[in-house]
């Protein structure tokens, strides 16, 4: 017998080590049962109120929104309605997985084999996460603390299910291409399942979350990944806050295509790179690799927060720093505070938009009536056909009037009520920009700015009318008839927690007339939800 072509890699022996171990690979029924159990099982536990709430805004927008954009001319209305749904389906994702709703999300990215998972399981000090030796599926895989060891798989339908490790190493691996070669089917989990959470106790970070990317490319399929692998690490690289991408000290140094791919990307801060298996190369070998690859990112333009040389011996469960910059003080730097989310900003910037395009149309239309009312004393001396066809613009205008005014009022009311439903749902799960409890804002105005008497005690409801940048100042209308009074933006951000920047025009606070005298009348701002 001639065993020249038998020639078996260690990967390939791990591999095929690893599918024999695994029930879920090695038993085609426990396979396809795990994919049941995924889609059949029952909704999440979502409060009442949250989902009155999440109904309510699923009403505003696919009814109320389509019924107001079917009758305006703003051409962005398909970009908007788009938005609206990317938000929608956010807000769903923060209710029914709020593990991620103050957590700023630092994605880890690389190429194929650059040993992402390697990477975090020595920086956690665990084996959860499998170390796969085929390029990972298209699902986001999300590593945050908890107080237990859990791992949870959110379907496409937001069902949260709980799995076990074989579950993970299986879903993780080429699950589909196994049953491909054993049953001539292909199967996966692509499309059943929108993210994998991983609670780790010893991930001590609470303020951040790690997002396990796929590598984008794959070396020996470079034509197919382009289409396949390096679209999904984009496209989830795209939404995380941070960058750590790693770097194969075998190499030599950062690759072209990785310069490539991070050009593609644009990361919004500076990256960390951490550069693999820097035990393979001794002290002087990995500070050559960590010069080269400073260099390459410099003449390319890409920002870097550190550069780091990584040890992960394979008897060992831990890594450690062998060279460069302190990766561990990064993230400290990254957790000191929790993200906020931005949810109402979001909806006000879109919805001012439509509102916008509108008011601007009334008021061109208004400016146009006006005009052609001008030459109303002249109508007579105007042959028939002149005097009909102003007679007729005359009348197109008054009814596109009443229309434009119906859509400003419509769109305004309907921002307001988007902007209400929102801060409920946000208020359950999460800290926003502008939901914010148990701060408050002192005020003081000159008694008389008063438009009308007020008792100590009462409480209204006070409205952002504008914020000014040139000057500083946030400017609140309090109640329909109260008083208009202003604070400098940094009062708003002392006292409110909020930065004045980020204040939707509209936002509503709660007011309350803390005191007052023959001169002044003393405030107390809090937040209207708080």
């Amino acid at each position: 017998m001639n065993f020249d072509n038998f020639d078996f890699s260690t990967d390939d022996l791990k591999s095929a080590e690893s599918a024999i171990a695994n029930p879920y690979l090695a038993d085609p029924a426990k396979g396809l049962g795990l994919i049941t159990r995924l889609i059949a099982h029952p909704p999440p536990s979502v409060t009442q109120n949250q989902q009155k709430h999440l109904s309510q805004l699923h009403q505003l927008i696919h009814h109320d929104y389509i019924n107001l954009a079917a009758r305006d001319d703003y051409p962005a209305e398909a970009q908007v309605f788009r938005e609206l749904l990317a938000l929608e389906e956010s807000l769903e994702d923060l209710v029914i997985f709020p593990d991620l709703a103050n957590k700023k999300i630092v994605g880890v990215g690389g190429g194929f084999s650059a040993g992402k998972s390697r990477f975090l399981n020595t920086l956690l000090g665990t084996t959860l996460l499998p170390e796969a030796l085929e390029p990972t599926t298209a699902i986001p895989t999300f590593i945050t603390h908890g107080q237990a060891e859990a791992i949870v798989a959110v379907n496409t339908f937001n069902h949260p299910v709980e799995i076990d490790i074989p579950a993970l190493s299986a879903i993780s691996h080429a699950f589909y291409k196994h049953y491909k070669d054993v049953l001539g089917e292909e199967v996966g989990f692509a499309h059943i399942l929108k993210l994998l959470m991983v609670r780790q106790p010893n991930f001590i970070w609470h303020n951040l979350a790690f997002l396990d990317t796929p590598g984008y490319s794959k070396a020996e399929d470079a034509a197919v990944a382009v289409f396949t692998d390096e679209g999904v690490a984009l496209k989830q690289l795209t939404e995380a806050d941070y960058i750590v991408w790693l770097v194969d000290s075998s190499n030599g140094s950062i690759r072209q295509d990785d310069l490539h791919f991070l050009k593609k990307l644009a990361p919004r801060q500076p990256i960390f790179v951490v550069i693999t298996k820097a035990d393979c190369k001794g002290s002087i070998g990995i500070q050559s690799i960590i010069d080269s690859t400073i260099n390459s990112l410099k003449e390319n333009n890409i920002p870097t927060a550190g550069v780091m040389g990584w040890a992960a011996p394979l008897d060992k469960e831990t890594g450690t720093c062998v060279a460069g910059d302190d990766f561990h003080e990064w993230l400290q730097t990254l957790n000191h505070q929790p993200k906020r989310t931005i949810k109402r900003v979001t909806c006000a910037r879109i919805m001012d938009g439509c509102l916008h395009f509108n008011a601007a149309a009334l008021k061109r239309n208004k400016a146009e009536l006006a005009a052609l009312n001008e030459l109303l004393p002249m109508l007579n001396a105007l042959p028939d056909n002149r005097r009909a066809t102003i007679n007729a613009m005359r009348e197109y205008l008054r009814q596109s009037q009443r229309r434009l005014e119906e859509l400003v009022n419509g769109f305004s009311e309907l921002r307001a009520n988007m902007l209400d439903v929102i801060t409920q749902i946000v208020g359950t799960v999460a800290q926003d920009e502008e939901v914010k409890k148990g701060q408050a804002m002192a005020i003081t105005i000159d008694r008389k700015s008063l438009e009308v008497a007020v008792e100590t005690g009462s409480f209204y409801t006070a409205s952002v009318l504008s914020v000014k940048q040139d000057t500083k100042r946030v400017l609140f209308r309090i109640g329909k008839d109260i008083a208009a009074a202003g604070a400098s933006f940094s009062a708003v951000r002392d006292g409110l927690g909020v930065d004045p920047m980020r204040i939707a025009i509209g936002t509503l606070f709660r007011c309350e007339i803390h005191s007052q005298d023959d001169r002044q009348v003393h405030l107390i701002f809090s937040h209207q939800h708080a």
